[in-house]
């Protein structure tokens, strides 16, 4: 059991990094004026400062909300072998 919380830590912590940057950009005071160009570059400088390298900001998904706000999402996978 440990052995598994052991490899599946690593993971998990990048996930929060990823997430905490993506949160980091909405909560900029002129996020719904930045365009998508923006928003990924202001992903990228925080996932260069955090050693985010699962996913870079050309995976982002950049929409707009029902509010005309822009939604950002992203989607990746980590398979990690737990033999």
């Amino acid at each position: 059991m440990a052995t598994i919380a052991i490899k599946l830590y690593p993971p998990y912590v990048e996930f929060l990094t990823i997430k905490k940057a993506i949160t980091k950009v909405a909560n900029d005071p002129s996020f719904a004026e930045m365009s998508p160009k923006q928003i990924k570059e202001s992903f990228g400088r925080s996932a260069t400062i955090d050693s985010i390298r699962v996913i870079t900001s050309n995976d982002l998904t950049i929409a707009n909300g029902s509010d005309g706000k822009p939604v950002v999402s992203v989607e990746y996978q980590v398979v990690v072998p737990l033999v």
